[in-house]
């Protein structure tokens, strides 16, 4: 059986914002983008305030709060979202 050899060297990845903190704007759009793309549409509606059905709206903001804490808390599988180090 092959001996395992282990690097000394490790990348830690953590979420780019705190629990606490906000992310910018511009980049959680982003990351929301390449997550998911459809519910992006969504988001953008809601930010420019074309969404008029208040079920509608309720559904897109739980979502972005969702959105957001798991940015807060996870950096996957938003990698636009972490940092390294």
């Amino acid at each position: 059986m092959q001996k395992l050899k282990f690097d000394p060297h490790f990348i830690l990845r953590t979420p780019l914002n705190s629990v606490n903190g906000n992310i910018s704007e511009k980049i959680f759009s982003e990351a929301l983008y390449l997550s998911t793309p459809v519910f992006y549409e969504e988001y953008k509606k809601n930010t420019l305030k074309l969404l008029i059905e208040s079920k509608e709206l309720k559904k897109v903001n739980i979502s972005t709060y969702k959105y957001k804490t798991r940015a807060s808390t996870r950096c996957t599988p938003f990698a636009r979202i972490c940092s390294g180090g």
